[in-house]
């Protein structure tokens, strides 16, 4: 039987210490794959920004930010025999997912 996703929501902590140089808001995607194959899909309406950045000139130590999301309600259904990831990405400096 297929499943529907209905919503996304999400708590990320930087693992790490870094510092960038400009603005970055992150997002979190879902991608598929039939099963078996290694070649996976995004499905574009499961993007979804996070509510906080990540501010250019700012240096994060590790553990020191947490960033989070939720996506307007879903009703996207997987099918059954597929594989899902999720993929947490930040656009293209200037660009805004």
């Amino acid at each position: 039987m297929d499943k529907p996703l209905v919503t996304i929501s999400f708590n990320v902590t930087n693992g790490g210490t870094f510092q960038i140089t400009a603005d970055i808001t992150p997002y979190v995607v879902i991608a598929t794959a039939p099963s078996g194959f290694r070649t996976y899909t995004f499905i574009d309406e499961t993007l979804t920004p996070t509510t906080d950045s990540f501010q250019g000139g700012v240096n994060y130590l590790v553990f020191t930010k947490t960033i989070s999301g939720e996506s307007p309600e879903l009703n996207i259904l997987f099918q059954r025999e597929h594989k899902l990831a999720l993929s947490l990405d930040s656009p293209p400096l200037g660009h805004r997912p």
